[in-house]
């Protein structure tokens, strides 16, 4: 699955939302809060290299090991909403890069 795991020095890209409380809760339902999947805090978020960081909330994955809890057809999900949302170049290669373990055939021993 993907997520956030900090590292100094890090970028995340990402599209940034604007939602109603009532959403946000759907939100947290979706994706999977209550069942331990993620957990939700408040980052700052810069909205273009120039601008002014500000507070946003993100979900985290509990378990950050490549693939874990990642249904079938995820990682492409995430490729294309990379693509859709027009996330650099360089970062749609870092995404599948970082999601090709989830896609990886175990070959047998």
């Amino acid at each position: 699955m993907a997520t956030i795991i900090p590292e100094p020095g890090s970028v995340v890209e990402g599209v940034v939302w604007a939602v109603s409380p009532r959403d946000l809760l759907s939100l947290d339902i979706h994706e999977g809060l209550g069942a331990g999947h993620y957990t939700k805090h408040m980052r700052p978020v810069m909205l273009s290299p120039s601008s002014v960081a500000v507070p946003a909330v993100v979900y985290v994955a509990v378990d950050d090991a490549p693939g874990a809890l990642c249904r079938p057809g995820y990682d492409a999900l995430v490729l294309a909403g990379a693509r859709q949302h027009g996330l650099s170049p360089s970062y749609q290669c870092r995404l599948a890069d970082l999601l090709a373990p989830a896609n990886a055939i175990p070959q047998p021993a």
